[in-house]
């Protein structure tokens, strides 16, 4: 089975031929580039949904349907199930979680949240994107970049985690690492990619809360 981002990507290739336009056309309408257009034909890079917009607008086409949301036959596959929500703060994952991400339709996710699509099939139940709030990973990831997370996976030294910390009110990505022996009380250190940023030591764990563990970072900014 192909990917979302090549399913995309083909039916921006085929809406653009039936235009008679090269990629460079396309791309000089978009003010964009003629090798961004290449990846997003390729399945290298997903476009975001305002260039989406943008794309359905000149290509003359369903901004779902380029999107890839449906097949072009009713037995397809429905690709939106492969959405997965992006937030940007505690309070937005906080009340996310509090619903049950398993009692939020695919259908709803998409018309309630900001999302982002993985690779059709993928399991998203337990996953959400969040958008880096700082630059404390940086170089390596950085303030804007989207993070992709899943709840389900326990963090083990060197995972770059996501947390919330009760008193600073701070939503952090950091790199994880246990400080503590084994059978002895947890502790551990959030640690930063950016030597700028200091690593915090949390030796009390109920004001520090592991969100879950990073999965896939995509080096761009949310629209």
């Amino acid at each position: 089975m192909k990917t979302h981002w090549k399913l995309v990507g083909d039916r921006i290739a085929s809406s653009r031929e039936k235009k008679g336009w090269s990629q460079r056309m396309l791309a000089n309408k978009l003010k964009a580039t003629q090798s961004t257009v290449a990846r997003w034909e390729t399945g290298e890079r997903l476009p975001p949904m305002d260039e989406i917009m943008r794309l359905a607008n000149i290509l003359d086409c369903a901004p779902a349907w380029l999107a890839a949301m449906y097949g072009d036959s009713p037995g397809d596959p429905k690709l939106y199930e492969s959405a997965i929500p992006v937030f940007s703060d505690y309070s937005e994952i906080d009340q996310y979680l509090a619903i049950g991400p398993a009692n939020v339709t695919k259908l709803n996710l998409i018309e309630n949240y900001r999302f982002i699509f993985q690779d059709y099939g993928s399991e998203s139940h337990s996953r959400f994107a969040i958008i880096i709030p700082d630059n404390g990973m940086s170089p390596k990831y950085n303030q804007g970049d989207v993070a992709v997370i899943d709840t389900s996976i326990e963090p083990a030294i060197g995972n770059t985690a996501l947390v919330y910390i009760d008193k600073s009110q701070s939503l952090l990505l950091r790199k994880y690492k246990i400080t503590s022996a084994p059978f002895e009380e947890l502790t551990y250190e959030l640690i930063s990619e950016n030597p700028d940023w200091p690593t915090i030591t949390v030796n009390d764990t109920s004001i520090c809360k592991v969100l879950g563990v990073m999965i896939e970072c995509r080096s761009r900014s949310y629209p």
